[in-house]
C-alpha cells in the first residue's frame, strides 16, 4: 500500500502544476447577441501557438452555437469577435480548441449568458 501511495503523490502532484498552467478563457464582456465583444484569457508560455476559438451550449457535447475565431494567436490575450444572432441565451462557454484537431479542447470557459440584442 505504501508503494502505491508513493507513486499516486508525484502523479497528484505532477496533474495539479499542469492544471494550473495552462490556457485560461474568461467570460466574454458584455455578451450581446449579434454584437462584437471582447474575449480574454490567460496564456502560458508553453501553451499551444494557435487554437480556435467555439461558442458553445454547456450542457451539449455537439451544441455549437458558432465559431468566433480560427488560428487565434495567444500572445496579445483579448480578441474582438461578433457573437451569432441567436438571440438571448443562458449555459453557453467558450472552447479553445485544436486548430486542426477540435476533439483536442485546450481550455472552456465558465458558463455565461448571452443577452438578446436591443430593439
Amino acid at each position: 500500500m505504501k508503494i502505491a501511495a508513493s507513486i499516486a503523490a508525484p502523479a497528484l502532484l505532477t496533474l495539479v502544476t499542469i492544471g494550473v498552467r495552462c490556457l485560461q478563457l474568461n467570460v466574454p464582456s458584455n455578451p450581446v447577441s449579434g454584437a462584437i465583444t471582447d474575449i480574454t484569457w490567460i496564456n502560458q508560455p508553453n501553451d499551444h501557438e494557435t487554437w480556435t476559438l467555439f461558442l458553445m451550449n454547456a450542457s451539449y457535447i455537439w451544441g455549437l452555437k458558432g465559431i468566433l475565431a480560427t488560428f487565434v494567436d495567444p500572445a496579445p490575450g483579448i480578441i474582438q469577435v461578433t457573437l451569432p444572432n441567436l438571440g438571448a441565451m443562458d449555459n453557453l462557454v467558450l472552447k479553445a480548441v485544436n486548430a486542426t484537431n477540435v476533439d483536442w479542447v485546450f481550455a472552456t470557459s465558465p458558463i455565461f449568458s448571452v443577452a438578446a440584442a436591443p430593439l
